[in-house]
């Protein structure tokens, strides 16, 4: 990866509010019960991009209800499980239905990931541009 796309990279992270290098999320906002879908992608997004390595979380909140969000741990962790489940099972029947294996679906969606018709036409993901 050249420098400049490496820049870009980690300043997408940074607005996203995640470092895959540090393996930090940033969690700079009031804590409320609607902040905990956020946590779970970001977490998730850690989780795929670094497995196997512990989730540094950085909280500078300016205040909401801590225990909202930290109260429930568990239906985080849950709700990871879930759309972890839930990405194995779309990059699995995007292996069967288009022209390219599990692996490829796998590897490519390990980022936030933006297709052109013509990347569709060509992985056999639509059949035809109109």
């Amino acid at each position: 990866m050249s420098y400049r796309k490496e820049e870009q990279f980690f300043m997408k992270e940074m607005e996203w509010g995640v470092n895959s290098n540090r393996n930090t999320t940033f969690m700079n906002y009031e804590f409320d019960i609607d902040s905990l879908y956020s946590v779970i992608t970001r977490v998730d997004y850690l989780l795929r991009v670094n497995p196997n390595t512990d989730i540094n979380l950085n909280i500078a909140s300016y205040g909401g209800d801590v225990y909202a969000m930290l109260g429930k741990a568990t239906d985080v962790m849950r709700g990871v499980d879930y759309l972890k489940e839930l990405q194995k099972n779309i990059n699995k029947i995007l292996g069967e239905v288009t022209k390219k294996d599990v692996d490829f679906w796998v590897k490519i969606q390990r980022n936030d990931t933006y297709l052109t018709p013509e990347q569709c036409l060509k992985y056999g993901i639509i059949d035809e541009i109109v």
